[in-house]
């Protein structure tokens, strides 16, 4: 069974919703999981669950650094770290990426998301400049969109509030870019 771990030390960066939409995903094609939610803040409109034939375990993990925290990079096999570009978010980002390279398997796999994401100059500029690191890390971005608020005001991922829009093909990017680090087939969107 493959971990992935949605982790950074800052919160409101986005680590709920992706768990969100990459356990609403494996939901929809039957793809046997287990979801923990470690965030006490809660939040999440997905249920825990334990499949005994789980193929992937996702874990939400909270907005800070633990004692637990190396030991959950240690044991993780996909690595998603959300990031908003914005000077109050990208010291405690750096902060994160130094953990998972002191800690992280030799093979595990690092997916960098860039939330809130906009044509605007500051995303695109940073958003550039990561990909331009050239880090053990791929980089990747979901959208800001209000559609986010709306899905979870009505309890549920975006892919499943509104699957045809935009934001939830940006979403359904992102969740596929999870899917084939963890050696699962893509969700196609019909």
């Amino acid at each position: 069974m493959k971990t992935v771990l949605v982790l950074n030390q800052k919160g409101g960066v986005g680590k709920t919703t992706i768990c969100e939409e990459v356990a609403a995903s494996l939901q929809r094609t039957e793809t046997p999981f287990c979801f923990y939610n470690l965030d006490p803040q809660g939040g999440c409109c997905i249920e825990q669950r334990e499949d005994d034939d789980a193929m992937v375990a996702v874990v939400d993990t909270p907005g800070a650094l633990s004692d637990q925290t190396a030991q959950w990079v240690q044991n993780a096999d996909v690595l998603v770290v959300p990031v908003r570009a914005s000077g109050k978010d990208i010291p405690a980002f750096n902060r994160m990426l130094d953990v998972i390279d002191a800690n992280k398997k030799k093979d595990a796999k690092v997916i960098v998301v860039v939330n809130q994401w906009t044509r605007h100059t500051a995303s695109r500029d940073f958003y550039e400049y990561l990909i331009g690191q050239g880090k053990d890390f791929v980089v990747t971005r979901l959208p800001q969109s209000e559609l986010f608020q709306k899905a979870s005001a009505a309890g549920k991922p975006l892919t499943d509030f509104a699957p045809k829009s935009v934001p939830a093909e940006g979403a359904l990017l992102v969740v596929n870019m999870v899917r084939r680090a963890a050696d699962l087939d893509e969700e196609i969107n019909e």
